[in-house]
């Protein structure tokens, strides 16, 4: 990534990032060689798809064969990436699939709640369609049709994560005793909130999930590719169409952060002006 960076600014380019002899092994640090200058036909570009070839291609990453990495390759197309956007290089750094150890990786899942929490009501609705287009299933195939209320809600999300005492403790958690219900209409947003409890609470119902190996592993069992999913969604929330199967005019029980923030922002532009 810093190569990237540094050779958009310099004019700067590799012209082998898909060569696998253009990576060596010093200590614990991959680093590049042939490292060239093409100034008059420099192609900002052309690096980031050599890139993208390699982790696609080479057998040690498998980008090909695994859905987690093909969330990176996703956002390493997007917008904010081919377009060098501003804080690039930062969002593609923070992805789970780049993050290093166990510890690292849950801290970026539970980053994503975090950052879905401050999305205004028409982004988050964006979102949820979007992650439709990857899991229509959540949607389309719950077990109570036409959900009318709170609990039907909460039972249609269980009906998929039911499998293991940890996720019937997390179903029926309590807190200052009142049973916490996985209420919004939104199934993929209340996944994303599923995800954030068990990072929080699972080694509760199973003291071995306290190993941050043990509990990325039962993460990766359950939730597959969703969460790495959702973090490349939020980075791309202006590249793709996707109005179904929610409406952004869907009124929400209660507003979220996101829309406390923006509307606080337009009272002080308001203000300024």
């Amino acid at each position: 990534m810093d190569l990237l960076e540094y050779g958009r600014a310099r004019s700067v380019t590799h012209g082998g990032l898909a060569n696998p002899g253009s990576y060596v092994l010093s200590g614990q640090t991959v680093k590049l060689i042939n490292v060239g200058r093409e100034v008059d036909s420099h192609d900002a570009t052309r690096d980031q798809m050599e890139l993208r070839q390699f982790i696609n291609t080479n057998p040690y990453l498998n980008g090909n064969a695994s859905a987690e990495w093909g969330t990176l390759d996703m956002l390493l197309e997007s917008r904010l990436v081919t377009n060098f956007s501003r804080g690039w290089k930062n969002v593609v750094v923070g992805h789970p699939m780049l993050s290093g150890s166990a510890e690292d990786i849950i801290a970026a899942f539970d980053g994503v709640n975090t950052s879905v929490e401050q999305l205004t009501l028409v982004k988050a609705t964006k979102l949820a369609n979007l992650l439709y287009t990857e899991f229509p299933h959540f949607h389309d195939r719950p077990l109570i049709p036409n959900p009318q209320g709170p609990n039907d809600y909460h039972e249609n999300l269980r009906f998929y994560f039911r499998r293991t005492r940890v996720f019937n403790r997390l179903f029926n958690n309590y807190y200052d005793g009142v049973k916490q219900l996985y209420q919004g209409d939104k199934i993929y947003l209340e996944i994303i909130r599923l995800v954030r409890n068990c990072i929080h609470h699972a080694a509760k119902y199973d003291e071995r999930l306290a190993d941050s190996e043990r509990l990325l592993t039962m993460m990766r069992e359950n939730f597959t590719h969703y969460i790495s999913l959702t973090y490349s969604f939020l980075h791309m929330l202006n590249d793709k169409d996707a109005d179904y199967p929610y409406k952004s005019n869907d009124k929400p029980s209660t507003p979220s952060i996101g829309d406390y923030l923006d509307l606080a922002m337009k009272r002080t532009r308001r203000g300024r002006g």
